[in-house]
């Protein structure tokens, strides 16, 4: 007999508690409604957040020519991305990405004669911000590129900077640009490139 009301009592427990998950899923739901936006995140806010900065390069020509300037990654540019950069003009860009296998600013430097280089830099989360420079083994990327053996590997080298430590990038025994880091400003890892000639 007892067992015959433990059972009649479980099975109107049941529905009470089905009925009782369903409200409150119900009431859950309406605090979502259209009246109460998600919280939006991009990753600006995520790595901001996160203390990571991104990558600001300001590019000043020094060389008697016009260079043209091609910002390929970032976010943020103080001109159109392809200009024309006279003796004397500075042109500056910035970025930032969440993953390290992304670029924070790209940009390719092309002289009057055509040749040109390609330098990326991006910040890490750790670690010194690095800067890869193009695969025309003219300069410190001598070891970048696909290493051949039993499988194909991905070498990436790049070097990484400190707070003003300067390095000098010849290409092609023609140009040679100059690349410092110099303190961070509140949103950026900063880099002045010198174009020399």
């Amino acid at each position: 007999m007892i067992a015959g009301k433990e059972k009649s009592m479980l099975a109107v427990r049941r529905p009470a508690l089905a009925l009782l998950a369903l409200t409150a899923c119900v009431a859950v739901l309406a605090g979502c409604s259209a009246g109460d936006p998600l919280p939006t995140s991009s990753p600006a806010v995520s790595q901001r957040d996160s203390g990571v900065l991104g990558v600001r390069i300001c590019v000043v020509n020094k060389t008697p020519k016009k260079a043209r300037i091609e910002w390929l990654t970032f976010d943020k540019a103080d001109a159109h991305p392809i200009i024309f950069l006279n003796a004397g003009e500075t042109t500056c860009a910035e970025g930032w990405q969440t993953s390290l296998l992304e670029d924070d600013v790209t940009l390719k430097v092309t002289w009057p004669d055509k040749l040109s280089q390609i330098f990326t830099a991006w910040n890490q989360s750790i670690g010194e911000p690095q800067v890869r420079v193009d695969a025309s083994k003219q300069s410190a990327a001598e070891a970048c590129g696909f290493e051949s053996g039993a499988v194909s590997t991905l070498v990436v080298c790049s070097d990484g900077y400190g707070i003003n430590e300067s390095r000098h990038y010849p290409a092609y025994d023609y140009h040679e640009t100059t690349l410092v880091r110099i303190g961070d400003s509140e949103r950026n890892k900063e880099f002045v490139m010198t174009l020399l000639k």
